[in-house]
């Protein structure tokens, strides 16, 4: 078997070629083999299968250089198949083979030119061939410097990859980085079309944050584009029945969460907050207690032990807040209710260092610190409740409650606010 040695260049060229260019420009979704990813990998692994079989024949060859070279040549796709293998599915761009692959295919190039061309141009060509070197090394530098940056190029060129932006937010989250996190979900959101998965990983964020109307519009969004999502319908009752107060179609939302996740505790969270706005305070501890029992959690405790409070049982609202303030792990919510609590057996002091942690926590937090300009009115403490008040009505302007009461202090005598009922969280 004798081989042109032109003919082995030229094709040797084209092989090392899509070896160190192809994983370096198509950075590939292994995770979903059903995709157009997934059979670009299929169709780049039978290339790979199809140069092995050449460089197997080419081995066969009784010149000893064409025999190291084939060997060569099985070297680097062997390579190749290895880097591909063991990259993590779906963690990874197929992108970052290209630092294993790379060297052996320009290892290659330049042994093969070195034997091919004439002894009067062999300077020439491996100088050529170094050129074209650095100029691959200083245009993949950029792209291949880190897997963060192999994913944002990804995501710049298919905005659509949803497996790019994961990996990005996934970094982002990993470092802390909240403010990162919330660039990438909106530079996701603005894509065409846009990503529902971006939506509602931003609607999940802005819960944290109580962004409760984020949360609800970006669970519609997500709802636009997949019906009936179940995690998209338990968040928009969670936007939708936290809010202060609860928004119009919170109990039909949440009761629809319910049904679409039966095993979901914040969906039981969302109807028992809806329904306990709705004065059904039985059922609303029915689904509380089913919150909790499915891991709800302290948002489980603190509405059971409001629930509790506004039944008169103030022992077993206490008992119940407990548990959530043990550790002190900055739940709002939990001191609001205890100070509630407090306010109720008739502790002053200790209801208003309830409720100054809570505002602690969250400076913005409603019901604190409507709670708080409620109990300093009632004790005399006119100049106080003006201060907390003006705060109130800076963080929620056109807020009626907290105007009528600021009203009622300017007018009213200074004990007028003590048969006031606190908001609830």
């Amino acid at each position: 078997m004798d081989l042109s040695p032109l003919w082995l260049l030229g094709w040797r060229c084209l092989h090392a070629l899509c070896l160190a260019v192809l994983p370096w420009a198509l950075p590939l979704d292994v995770s979903s083999p059903a995709s157009l990813d997934g059979a670009m990998l299929r169709a780049l692994a039978g290339y790979a299968a199809l140069a092995l079989l050449v460089a197997l024949a080419v081995s066969l060859v009784r010149a000893r250089p064409r025999r190291a070279y084939a060997h060569l040549s099985a070297a680097t796709l062997a390579a190749a198949l290895v880097a591909a293998a063991v990259l993590p599915r779906g963690a990874l761009p197929l992108g970052a083979s290209v630092w294993l692959v790379a060297p052996l295919a320009w290892a290659t190039l330049f042994a093969r030119a070195s034997h091919v061309a004439a002894p009067s141009r062999r300077g020439a060509s491996l100088a050529g061939l170094a050129a074209l070197f650095a100029l691959s090394a200083a245009l993949a530098a950029p792209r291949v410097r880190s897997v963060e940056a192999m994913w944002s190029d990804v995501a710049h060129r298919t905005p659509a990859h949803a497996p790019a932006w994961r990996a990005l937010i996934a970094r982002a989250s990993a470092r802390g980085d909240r403010a990162a996190v919330r660039a990438l979900l909106d530079r996701c959101l603005r894509v065409a079309p846009p990503l529902w998965e971006c939506a509602l990983d931003r609607a999940e964020l802005a819960l944290r944050d109580g962004d409760l109307a984020a949360v609800t519009r970006d669970a519609a969004t997500v709802l636009a584009a997949r019906v009936d999502h179940p995690r998209a319908l338990v968040l928009r009752a969670l936007g939708l029945a936290r809010q202060v107060p609860v928004a119009p179609g919170a109990r039909e939302a949440a009761q629809r969460a319910v049904e679409r996740s039966p095993r979901s505790a914040d969906a039981h969270l969302a109807l028992a907050l809806a329904l306990d706005a709705a004065g059904r305070a039985d059922e609303a501890r029915t689904h509380a207690q089913t919150a909790r029992t499915l891991g709800g959690g302290d948002d489980a405790a603190v509405l059971l032990s409001l629930l509790a409070l506004r039944a008169g049982d103030a022992a077993t609202a206490r008992a119940g807040l407990a548990g959530v303030l043990r550790g002190d792990r900055g739940d709002a919510r939990a001191y609001n209710t205890l100070g509630l609590v407090e306010q109720q057996a008739g502790r002053y002091n200790a209801a208003r260092e309830a409720y100054l942690h809570a505002l602690q926590i969250d400076r913005a937090y409603y019901a604190a610190r409507y709670n708080l300009a409620a109990l300093t009115f009632g004790a005399g403490a006119s100049d106080e409740a003006r201060h907390h008040l003006a705060a109130l009505l800076r963080d929620h302007p056109g807020d009626t409650a907290g105007a009528a009461l600021l009203r009622q202090i300017d007018g009213a005598p200074t004990n007028a606010a003590a048969a006031l009922r606190p908001t609830a969280p």
